[in-house]
C-alpha cells in the first residue's frame, strides 16, 4: 500500500458551516501529514476557499435540488472518472446521498476504494426517520461526531463495530486567544471594557434560535444591564430579529454584525458564548471554537451538546425555546466573573485534551489506513 493516501472529500455542497469547515480542517491536517486530498461537490460558498488550497472538481448535478434518477447516473459516472484519474484510495463523504452515490461509483472501477463517512446530521423528526435506513446500504466506516449520533446510527441498523466516535476538532493554532487583540472588535462596536459581551455565531434562522436569545434580553435586564449581545451571521430571519429587538425596546443591547469571516477575532472579544438552537444541532463547531478561546457557554440541551458540557464544567444547558431559562443561565455567568474565569479555563483544558483537529485526525487517519489495508488483504 502507498504510504501516502489520496483522499476524496465529497459533499453535495460545501457551505460555510460545520460539515464544510470541518472537511477543510481535516484536509489541511491530512496534508500536513503527507496525504493528498481532492474535493468534489456542486460548489457552495466554502468551495471558493477550498480551491485556494486544494483541487476541487465541480459536479453541478450533486446539488440537493437536482437529485433524481438521471442526475444520480451522471454523478456515478463523474465520480467514477475522478476515482480512476486521481487514483483515489479513500472516499470521505460528508452527507449520505453523495456518499452512497460514490459507493456505487466505486463498484464500477477495478481498484478497491475504502468508504468512510462523517455523520453529523441525521433525521430526528418523527415520521421521517426511515430516511436513516440509507446508512445500511453501503459498507462504510462511519465517523460519528457524538455518542448521540452513534446511537442513532445503531438504531438505524448500522453495526456498532462500523462506527467510530471521532467528534469535531478545532484548529488550536487558529483559535488561540493569545493571537488576537481582545479590544479590536470591542472598539469596532463601541463596547466598554467592563461590558460583558455575549456572542452567538451561525446562520440567522429559526433553528439557531436567535429570536429566543433576543426574547431573553428583557429577562436579563431585570438582573443586570451590564451586557451586550452580539449576533454574528446572515440569513432569512435577520430582519425579523432586528425588528424584534426594536419591538422589545432592547436594540441598544444587541449588535448585528451580518456575515463575517473573522470569527476568531470576534470570539477573542467575547466573555460568554451562547447557542439557543431550538433544533437541528448535533455537535456544534461554534461551541468548540468558543471553548478554545476560553469562553464559557450556555446552550440548548439538544442532541450531542450535553456531551460537551461535562456536567456543567464547560457550559450550562437550557431547555430549548425557553427564553426565561436562557436568561437565568446567562445572568448567572454575567454576574459571576469568577465562574466565567473558572469555566473558561476548563474549556481550554477540555479542548486540548479531547477536541483538537490533530487528535480527531489521529483517529480518522488510523481508520483511513485500516480500511485501505483491509481492502488489500481481501484481495
Amino acid at each position: 500500500m502507498k504510504k501516502t493516501l489520496t483522499i476524496l472529500q465529497l459533499r453535495s455542497e460545501f457551505r460555510d458551516n460545520g460539515p464544510g469547515t470541518q472537511s477543510l480542517e481535516i484536509a489541511r491536517e491530512m496534508s500536513r501529514r503527507g496525504h493528498n486530498t481532492i474535493f468534489a461537490s456542486s460548489g457552495g460558498i466554502l468551495a471558493e476557499e477550498i480551491r485556494k488550497e486544494f483541487k476541487h472538481i465541480d459536479i453541478p448535478t450533486l446539488a440537493i435540488h437536482k437529485r433524481g434518477p438521471v442526475s444520480t447516473i451522471k454523478n456515478i459516472m463523474k465520480i467514477r472518472k475522478i476515482l480512476k484519474e486521481e487514483d483515489i484510495d479513500v472516499i470521505h463523504g460528508h452527507n449520505a446521498a453523495a456518499t452512497f452515490t460514490a459507493y456505487l461509483a466505486s463498484k464500477t472501477v477495478n481498484k478497491k476504494v475504502a468508504i468512510t463517512h462523517s455523520v453529523r446530521g441525521m433525521e430526528i423528526r418523527k415520521g421521517y426517520q426511515w430516511r436513516n435506513l440509507i446508512y445500511r446500504l453501503y459498507p462504510a466506516t462511519f465517523f460519528a461526531v457524538s455518542d448521540f449520533t452513534k446511537q442513532m446510527l445503531v438504531r438505524a441498523g448500522v453495526r456498532e463495530d462500523r462506527i467510530i466516535n471521532t467528534y469535531n476538532g478545532v484548529d488550536t493554532e487558529k483559535f488561540n486567544v493569545s493571537k488576537y487583540n481582545k479590544d479590536s472588535f470591542r472598539n469596532e462596536i463601541g463596547a466598554r471594557k467592563d461590558t460583558v459581551l455575549i456572542g452567538t455565531v451561525g446562520r440567522v434562522n429559526y433553528n439557531k434560535g436567535q429570536e429566543v436569545l433576543i426574547r431573553a434580553i428583557p429577562h436579563i435586564l431585570k438582573r443586570t444591564p451590564n451586557f451586550k449581545v452580539v449576533i454574528v451571521g446572515d440569513g432569512e430571519k435577520l430582519e425579523t430579529c432586528q425588528k424584534l429587538a426594536i419591538d422589545l425596546g432592547v436594540q441598544e443591547f444587541v449588535h448585528f454584525t451580518g456575515f463575517r469571516r473573522d470569527i476568531p477575532n470576534i470570539q477573542a472579544a467575547l466573555d460568554i458564548y451562547t447557542l439557543a438552537s431550538v433544533k437541528g444541532e448535533m455537535f456544534p463547531n461554534s461551541i468548540l471554537e468558543a471553548m478554545a478561546m476560553g469562553n464559557p457557554w450556555v446552550a440548548s440541551k439538544l442532541s450531542g451538546i450535553p456531551e460537551i458540557s461535562e456536567n456543567g464544567k464547560n457550559g450550562l444547558l437550557v431547555e430549548p425555546n425557553n427564553c426565561e431559562d436562557l436568561a437565568d443561565k446567562l445572568s448567572k455567568l454575567i454576574i459571576d466573573e469568577n465562574l466565567r474565569r473558572d469555566m473558561g479555563e476548563n474549556c481550554i483544558k477540555t479542548i486540548n485534551e479531547k477536541y483538537t483537529i490533530k487528535s480527531v485526525c489521529d483517529a480518522i487517519e488510523f481508520e483511513y489506513l485500516n480500511a485501505a489495508i483491509q481492502l488489500i488483504c481481501e484481495g
